[in-house]
């Protein structure tokens, strides 16, 4: 009896205990504002903060370790719970990204540098701006180390820069079409009304210097120098006119005509103040450094599509002298990948109309860049084409400023905001009304006043008062509040979703933050020393060829991240299948003489070669475990025919449901072998074992036959 009464009570503490914990948790607030929810009713507004069940079809809880999607923040302050994007085909949201974030509040400290890490991790090209060179220096060490090909666009060190010659971003089958982006995209950065004649007359005339430049043979060097010169020729507009003259031009240079009778449309002073405005306003390419960077191809603007590449471009953010180079860069880079992508065909690793290898434009200081004319229609359909845009700003504000017709556009086509820290009221009047409102507890008091005769007949004032509970609408976060939200916090909102109020991730935490290896300017080869930098592509052609030796599979890539099987709770469906495998091995015949503690290692198989484990040459690394023993184990996995999709297919059930499969489908693989081995004995196998302590050692690759985390290689066998 006393027993029972016993365990009434504690189960009686315990159901209070969660009842509190319970209340504690969904009833009041997480910042720790001084209301309560209702209960009930919501009649003014639902919008709260997220919890990870009901944001896991956008982002998952994960571990560093098993984290593929770009890093967001983490659920505390211990590391260990990452708030990332969900890789597989559950996410339907486009991984375009705006992230605000006024100075001081941790931009490239808790998100750029993460995010540098996980695409390294998927294995995708990057191309970063680097305002101040510093992205550059702390990171691309790291990515070289990872095997990218990495390049730099320094327009503040323009004698460290590498070479990009821009008029070879035009192609000959669309040569048109490029001369009137590239035209348009260097007038809309000199100009401001592209409406008017001193914007559409010089648009015209360096259209036509483009094309005359680029198709005629009579100019051997087709660079942005040689089209420049033109302009500031001293004979003025009776050279122009010489150059274009129908009766001399050649024959391949035709198209170049119809640009410039537009441009002759004009009257003659007209012509001739635009040719003077145009030259003044492009009159930086009049640096010999400047020319000299803008005609030598050392970018390939196709090849991220193609190859891991890290392209970084460095310029000054104090002032706009070059924004048109950059936002020329940008233009061009991302015209050319599109049509890169839309060659090409579906394989084995991506669908007809995607990149071989995913791009990621990471643009800090988006403003800065300059204006890309058409960005927000390009940001619709680039997604299409694998290529994702990261846009980092200080206030909204700046975004407004420079695309004041379509900055809505703009960021109503990132599926993700994230929010590190405001300090202005335009930026959190926007987040405050995205946000939304919500309904909170409304507690009234009633104080009355009654004059009258009192029980012991006194004339007198009696008081009283009453309370009642209701409803009250206020915003999930005020203007004030926004401003005064914790430094280590942020907010991320996805479309369709409430926010989530998360901590920020130093990158510091992160497990491939130790492998950064930092470059200084003084690690660089100057521009002019052409030798030494002829050695230099020599040394990174052998890097690129060891580092592939290495890690001969690094770009067989499942980017569809399906066959992982990542459950909602963040824990991989592969685990749980290799864990029941083990449990029927152990327990079946084939075995054979291995002992159950060597089964139990829960082995991480190390793929060097083709997909059947019988053309591997691998070796044995555990002492615990004799190379017999591996073999026996070898020839049930070498046995198995079924495809690893099959077994993949049932990822999303439960661990019971995967574990009844495997043992079915496992007992008619033995009965099989049973037939077989008298009469074909599979070849030796030797397959390396690593333990626990030596994760931390392995490899980064990641592929349609392997997973690999940051820290240790997890390979499935099936």
């Amino acid at each position: 009896m006393l027993i029972f009464v016993t365990f009434e009570i504690l189960f009686a503490g315990l159901f209070v205990y969660g009842l509190y914990d319970f209340r504690k948790k969904y009833s009041s607030d997480l910042l720790g504002r001084n209301f309560r929810f209702p209960k009930e009713r919501a009649s003014y507004g639902e919008s709260h903060f997220e919890t990870p069940e009901e944001f896991k079809k956008a982002a998952l809880v994960q571990k560093p370790e098993d984290a593929y999607g770009t890093i967001y923040g983490q659920m505390d302050k211990s590391g260990k719970e990452l708030i990332n994007r969900r890789m597989d085909s559950v996410n339907r949201l486009n991984s375009h990204i705006a992230v605000v974030g006024a100075s001081g509040t941790g931009k490239t400290y808790t998100f750029t540098k993460n995010f540098i890490f996980q695409a390294a991790k998927r294995r995708e090209s990057l191309v970063l701006t680097d305002p101040d060179g510093g992205l550059y220096r702390d990171t691309a060490g790291y990515l070289e180390d990872s095997g990218y090909i990495v390049r730099r666009l320094d327009l503040t060190k323009l004698d460290l820069s590498d070479g990009w010659d821009c008029m070879r971003s035009i192609k000959p089958e669309s040569v048109e079409l490029d001369a009137q982006f590239f035209a348009q995209t260097v007038i809309s950065n000199v100009s401001d009304d592209m409406t008017s004649i001193y914007s559409t007359g010089p648009l015209s005339l360096l259209k036509a210097l483009v094309l005359r430049v680029f198709l005629g043979p009579d100019f051997k060097d087709k660079n942005i120098g040689t089209v420049y010169g033109l302009i500031q020729n001293e004979g003025g507009e009776a050279y122009l006119d010489k150059l274009f003259d129908p009766d001399y031009m050649p024959l391949e240079a035709r198209p170049a005509l119809g640009p410039y009778l537009s441009f002759k449309q004009g009257s003659p002073n007209l012509r001739g103040n635009l040719i003077t405005n145009l030259a003044t306003q492009l009159q930086i390419l009049q640096s010999g450094p400047v020319g000299s960077v803008l005609s030598q191809n050392d970018i390939d603007l196709e090849l991220p599509g193609k190859e891991l590449c890290a392209y970084y471009c460095i310029f000054p953010d104090s002032h706009d002298t070059y924004r048109f180079i950059t936002s020329l860069f940008f233009s061009m880079l991302t015209t050319r990948l599109v049509s890169l992508a839309d060659e090409q065909e579906a394989n084995e690793y991506h669908a007809a109309g995607e990149l071989p290898v995913p791009v990621n434009f990471l643009l800090d200081e988006f403003p800065s860049i300059g204006m890309l004319p058409d960005w927000d229609r390009k940001m619709s359909t680039i997604r299409k084409r694998r290529i994702n845009a990261t846009m980092i700003f200080q206030d909204i504000t700046q975004l407004q400023n420079l695309y004041p017709n379509t900055w809505v556009t703009i960021l109503a086509n990132c599926s993700t905001m994230i929010s590190l820290g405001i300090n202005d009221q335009f930026t959190s009047d926007l987040f405050t009304k995205r946000l939304g409102n919500m309904t909170v507890e409304a507690k009234t008091d009633q104080y009355i006043r009654d004059f009258g005769r009192s029980m012991i007949g006194m004339t007198g004032m009696d008081t009283h008062s009453r309370s009642s509970i209701g409803e009250g609408r206020r915003a999930l976060l005020s203007l004030d509040e926004l401003f005064k939200v914790d430094e280590d916090r942020l907010l991320i909102v996805f479309q369709g979703h409430d926010p989530i109020l998360a901590y920020k991730y130093p990158h510091v935490l992160h497990p491939e933050a130790k492998k950064l290896r930092k470059i200084y300017q003084s690690d660089l080869i100057p521009f002019w020393d052409k030798d030494a930098r002829g050695r230099k592509r020599e040394e990174e052609i052998i890097r690129l060829e060891e580092y592939y030796t290495t890690h001969p599979r690094a770009f067989e890539v499942d980017r569809s991240y399906d066959s992982l099987g990542i459950a909602a709770s963040g824990i991989s469906a592969m685990k749980k299948i290799k864990e029941s495998f083990v449990e029927h091995f152990i327990s079946s015949e084939e075995a054979g003489e291995m002992d159950e503690n060597a089964a139990l290692l829960e082995p991480k198989i190390s793929f060097e070669g083709d997909r059947s484990l019988t053309n591997f040459d691998s070796w044995v690394e555990d002492i615990r475990t004799s190379e017999k023993d591996l073999n026996n184990k070898t020839r049930l996995l070498d046995k198995d025919k079924l495809r690893k999709e099959d077994l993949l297919k049932n990822t999303n059930k439960s661990e019971k449901d995967n574990k009844v499969r495997i043992d079915r489908e496992a007992e008619q693989i033995v009965e099989k072998n049973k037939e077989e081995r008298n009469s074909q004995e599979p070849p030796e196998v030797k397959v390396k074992f690593s333990t626990e302590s030596d994760y931390n050692g392995g490899d980064i690759m990641l592929d349609k036959r392997s997973r690999t985390s940051s820290s240790f290689q997890i390979n499935n066998p099936f």
